[in-house]
Order: C-alpha cells, then structure tokens, then sequence
C-alpha cells in the first residue's frame, strides 16, 4: 500500500499495527530492508510503500525489485504466503458443475422454447390458469384457489425441466484424455480423411497429406488404398484396447 509517509513511524503505519487502537497488523515488508532504509518511490527518499498483514498468515519469501523492474515510479513487491495460512486446509473436493443442456448461444434456446410452449399446449397450461383468474373476486383469492393456483405453478417448473432435459443431446467422449488416446484417434481420422481421397472423393488432397504427415503417416501419397484401410483397421484396434482401461462411458443424454 502506498502510504504517502513513512510505513513506520508515520499515521497510517501505526493506526494499522497498534493492537489495542488499530487493526494489530504486522508490517513485513521492512525485515527486508537490510542496514540502509531504501526509497520506494522513484524522487523520494523514504520507505512509503510497505505490506500489511495479520499474524495468522505465514509469509514466505519477500523480495522488493528495482525501479527498473517495477511497474510505475514505485517499487514492486513479491512475497509469498502459504495456501494452509491463507484458505486453510484441504477438507472438501472441489466438484465441477455439470454441463448445462440449454445454453442461449447454441440451438438449444430454440429448442427449449419449441418444446417448453408444446409442452404448455397440450396440458392446457395458459387457460387453466385464465379459468382460476376468472373466478378470484377483488383480487383477492381463496384459499382453494391459491392451492390450484400453487399446483399450476409447481406443473409449471415441472414442464420447464422436461424441455431442458430434451432440448439438447450431450455426448460424452468413449473415454477420458490422454496423449496415447488422442495420437491413435487423430490417426484414424488422418486414414478416413486418406481413403476418401484415394476413392476419389471431393476433398483437398494437400491439407488431407499435410495432416497424414503431422500424424507421423509415411509417405501417404504412395500407399496404396488396401494399405491405407489396413492401418486404419490397426489404429482402431489399438485405441479399442484403450478403451478397455477408460473410466468413462460414450453415451447420448
């Protein structure tokens, strides 16, 4: 922090160390100092910059750059603090949120709206509610018709799920990343893209033998097209018996 006087005997460096009238913080900043207080700003001759911090933290290392090194005309501090100190210990596993099935940048927005409003359609969702509106007197429902009205609502988010779950299909990889997964699959992808080719199919020949190379495919130009579907039958081979050992399932959901 940049206190505009000295971080020691100035103020703000007392009113934030003082345990009784400030905030019992520990300045670290100036065990780093050595024999001779050093200026950290660039025209000033004191030590105006300093950090602050609780006694619960454990801090590391302290380094204070040059001028040359810093960002602006003061001096740049690097410190470390240990993660058992700062958010304490490990004791829950952080979980990843699962894929969300609507998405408003994908189709699945449209799809969501198509389903949600045949869903509303076919149980009658807007009329129903218009009958129960139509008989509450004076804006003020019965009770009866506040527990049609609550049922409704519940039907509501029910129906709303239902176009979520059906909106859009996720796939799930056959199994899970690796370097072995990804050289075998990519290889098998590089003999379609050369079969198609071979069997006269529209494609760019000169990316299709760029690729086959980067995949570490010898001479693809001159291999012949049974040669070609060989080592494609190899390849699957190969990343089928990855497949055995893989956690995750290939599934549409």
């Amino acid at each position: 922090m940049d206190a505009n006087e000295h971080i020691l005997r100035g103020n703000i460096g007392r009113m934030l160390t003082e345990e009784e009238n400030g905030l019992d913080l520990v300045e670290i900043s100036h065990k780093s100092w050595g024999e001779v207080e050093p200026n950290t700003y660039i025209d000033g001759t004191r030590p105006i910059d300093g950090v602050w911090a609780s006694d619960s933290l454990e801090i590391g290392g302290f380094n204070m750059l040059s001028f040359g090194g810093s960002v602006g005309d003061h001096r740049t501090m690097i410190f470390d603090v240990s993660s058992r100190s700062l958010i304490g210990k490990f004791e829950h596993r952080i979980v990843r949120a699962g894929c969300r099935r609507l998405n408003c940048k994908t189709h699945s927005l449209h799809n969501y709206n198509r389903i949600l409003e045949a869903l509303m359609t076919r149980h009658r969702m807007d009329s129903r509610l218009d009958a129960i509106i139509d008989k509450v007197v004076d804006d003020t429902p019965t009770k009866a018709q506040h527990a049609q009205m609550e049922a409704l609502d519940r039907q509501m988010v029910e129906l709303q799920k239902c176009a979520e779950r059906r909106c859009r299909k996720i796939i799930r990889p056959n199994m899970e990343f690796s370097e072995p997964v990804k050289l075998w699959h990519e290889r098998v992808q590089a003999y379609k893209a050369l079969i198609r080719w071979k069997t006269g199919c529209p494609c760019n020949r000169s990316n299709i033998i760029r690729t086959a190379l980067r995949r570490g495919i010898e001479n693809p130009r001159e291999m012949t097209l049974d040669a070609m579907r060989q080592s494609e039958k190899y390849c699957k081979a190969r990343r089928t018996n990855l497949r055995e050992t893989a956690t995750a399932g290939f599934s549409a959901q």
